[in-house]
């Protein structure tokens, strides 16, 4: 008997190749984009996590929240992904437009987001041909063809940070396509009792708990299922709803987690009184439908705010559109008995629903519509139009279907043009939203790097002007009037700052060494104590440590010892915590300064010793117990701290020196003499090397050839953490 032969007959291939050329068409150019100075610096090319170790880190992103972000799973795709790609040998990706240098070259990134694109793409056709049946097989593929080439999609796709849109769509997807499998066959008449294919289910379930680690605004998913089941299977809603119940448990728990963990970033806006809010979210639908429907002037950021939409006439008006469409998809549903179209608005609106503002979110502050929100949402707007051309004469629709995705395909190549590089992109923006803060903020960031100081000027003061109380715009006004040395301007822009957000952390630390740098002391104090007093946490007990701390050097350098350990005692004060660590050891450091310089030699090396133990990262302190030990006559104890911190500062010349003398003082003169020239060698290589620092180390090796020398007097007190 002959092997039966495995056959593919080649119409089966027809709707896949119709979709590979939809989707690769317009998007196959998204594979030698670069990164954008827009979210992927923060999340990909310079996230922390990343550069210490993709894969070591992924652990973080399951426990922590990230940038006022829960995405576990996007996460750590990102890390898989950067841990494929990595750069050998300590190399780097270069972009010299957008002023990047990472190990993570972008194109993997970019053809990942394609391949999960086209993945949506053959699930949103399974979805479509479920709902439609055998008869609107082609509709199916021609509305999947428009979900694939739609340039809405073009922002998620083209973008690396959309990866958590496209990511947690496609999870999505697969959960529905999933789900509508598991429901019984046949018609609802006959099946009311029957049972659910319980694997079909189960994978359902697995995709939707993904999507749910993707992106937590999935959590919609177990109303669209229901809305499906009941409306285009008319299988009765109590059996829907019970088979929705886990879903809806499960979307409870990742809201309560997501809650928990996230980092709660604060709104850099007022929401809107709740009553606006229908008002807002409808006119949100009426945006993305008009998008939908005619797909121009698409752009990264809108700037469609709550508080812009209140100036606007249309405010009044636009609400009305999202509601005829319901009522349209309501009057066929119930006089033509044509569920699919309100099945397909439903499924439009509950999948934007946790962005449309009803519930404020940090990004409705710069606009309440973004494209990437509607990814998930594009399923009901293509099962709505499959709908309406499935009942036509093939003769008569085809080529008008293929026109339509092909001028939809056309739009979408353009569209991705625009995200070539961060310039593309931000000009885009201004063309389509001139009033944007932020990408004049950004602008001004990216002329910062690029030292074009009159750009910086310019689009920092932009900014301020279209928000006047942005604070990061205004700190970074004020650091450029400090560069151009007009101190009155950026002392005003700092203020402006902080009466806009109190604990603006550089806004504070800024104004504080603006003034401590005129001996405005008491001044600087008094701003930070207020900044504390108002919003007390870390960041502001940190810099209020900083500018006490500062003011004791400036008593101890004027010789009033009792005055400086007054303001060190007051540093000191602040609790012991990870990020005021730091502070605290400077401030031990500088109180061990002032008793070894008074006399009180062992009080001073106990300080040193308490500088070290909080924050071994200080490296005045390890430097000054050791010099202080020699001094005491405890060389050896001095050459056991120097060693212990040989490997850490073993470039720096200035620690060097002083363990040569530690170890000249403990007659150990040939390891002495190796640990001199180490010094040298480092200065020759230090950045900001002092020709009188290399005379000193000279002299020393003269006369200290067989003799022991004389220890270095301990750094004088620190002045707490620099400015900008």
């Amino acid at each position: 008997m002959e092997a039966e032969v495995l056959t593919i007959k080649p119409a089966r291939l027809i709707p896949i190749a119709i979709l590979i050329v939809a989707t690769c068409v317009p998007f196959w150019q998204v594979r030698s984009l670069d990164y954008l100075m827009w979210d992927d610096d923060v999340n990909v090319y310079e996230n922390p996590h990343f550069l210490e170790g993709p894969l070591k880190n992924i652990g973080f992103f399951w426990t922590n929240g990230y940038e006022d972000l829960w995405i576990p799973l996007t996460y750590s795709v990102w890390a898989v992904l950067a841990e494929w790609v990595e750069l050998p040998g300590g190399q780097v990706h270069t972009d010299t437009a957008n002023l990047l240098e990472t190990p993570f070259p972008p194109r993997l990134f970019h053809l990942a987001n394609l391949g999960m694109h086209f993945c949506a793409v053959l699930l949103v056709l399974g979805i479509l041909r479920s709902a439609l049946g055998d008869r609107g097989r082609w509709a199916a593929v021609f509305g999947a063809a428009v979900f694939a080439a739609h340039p809405l999609q073009v922002e998620a796709v083209a973008w690396v940070t959309g990866m958590k849109d496209l990511l947690a769509g496609t999870l999505s997807m697969g959960a529905i396509w999933a789900y509508l499998r598991s429901l019984p066959q046949g018609e609802p008449g006959s099946v009311e009792s029957g049972r659910r294919n319980a694997r079909c289910y189960g994978v359902a379930t697995v995709f939707f708990i993904g999507a749910l680690l993707a992106k937590p605004a999935t959590v919609v998913l177990p109303g669209i299922v229901f809305i499906l089941e009941v409306l285009l299977r008319g299988r009765p809603w109590k059996g829907a709803l019970l088979a929705a119940t886990p879903w809806v448990a499960l979307a409870m728990a990742a809201t309560a987690v997501t809650w928990l963990v996230q980092s709660g970033g604060q709104f850099k806006f007022l929401p809107p009184p709740w009553w606006q809010r229908p008002v807002i979210a409808l006119d949100a639908v009426y945006f993305y439908l008009s998008k939908a429907v005619l797909p121009i002037r698409l752009g990264p950021e809108y700037g469609r705010s709550p508080s812009w939409l209140e100036g606007q006439w249309f405010y009044y008006a636009t609400w009305l559109v999202p509601v005829i469409a319901g009522a349209v998809g309501w009057w066929l549903w119930r006089k033509r008995r044509a569920p699919v179209y309100l099945a397909g608005f439903l499924v439009f609106v509950l999948a934007l629903l946790p962005v449309l503002g009803l519930i404020p979110f940090a990004y409705q502050g710069i606009s309440t519509v973004a494209d990437r929100y509607a990814y998930l949402a594009m399923l009901g707007f293509v099962l709505a139009l499959a709908a309406l051309v499935s009942p036509l004469s093939r003769k008569h629709w085809r080529l008008a279907a293929a026109a339509l995705v092909m001028v939809l395909a056309i739009l979408s190549a353009r569209q991705v043009r625009f995200w070539q590089d961060t310039d593309s992109v931000f000009a885009r923006v201004l063309e389509i939203n001139p009033r944007s803060w932020l990408i004049h903020y950004n602008l001004g960031v990216i002329a910062t790097g690029r030292e074009r100081w009159d750009e910086v000027l310019a689009h920092y003061s932009k900014s301020v002007e279209l928000w006047p109380g942005y604070p990061d715009g205004h700190n970074n006004l004020g650091r450029e009037y400090r560069r151009r040395k007009n101190p009155e301007r950026a002392e005003y822009h700092y203020r402006m700052a902080l009466a806009s957000e109190p604990g603006h952390e550089a806004a504070l630390i800024n104004i504080c060494a603006l003034l401590a740098q005129q001996g405005r002391h008491q001044e600087a104090i008094h701003i930070a104590k207020d900044c504390y007093d108002r919003i007390s946490y870390v960041r502001t007990a940190r810099t209020l440590a900083v500018a006490l701390s500062r003011y004791g050097a400036h008593f101890f350098n004027q010789k009033d010892y009792v005055s400086a350990m007054v303001q060190f005692e007051n540093s000191l004060q602040f609790n012991d915590t990870e990020e005021t660590r730091e502070v605290l050891a400077r401030t031990y450091n500088n109180v061990g300064v002032m008793q070894t310089q008074i006399g009180e030699r062992n009080k001073g090396i106990d300080f040193f010793v308490k500088a070290v133990e909080t924050h071994p990262d200080n490296r005045e302190a390890p430097k000054n117990l050791g010099l202080t030990l020699v001094e005491a006559g405890r060389a050896a104890e001095a050459v056991e701290v120097f060693r212990k911190f040989e490997d850490r500062y073993r470039d720096v010349p200035d620690f060097l020196f002083p363990f040569a003398v530690g170890l000249a003082e403990a007659g150990r003169k040939e390891e002495s003499a190796a640990m001199a020239r180490r010094a040298l060698e480092a200065l020759d290589a230090w950045p900001t090397a002092d020709p009188a620092y290399r005379k000193k180390i000279l002299d020393w090796q003269r006369e200290n050839t067989g003799a022991t020398g004389v220890p270095e007097t301990p750094a004088p007190p620190e002045g707490g953490a620099g400015a900008d």
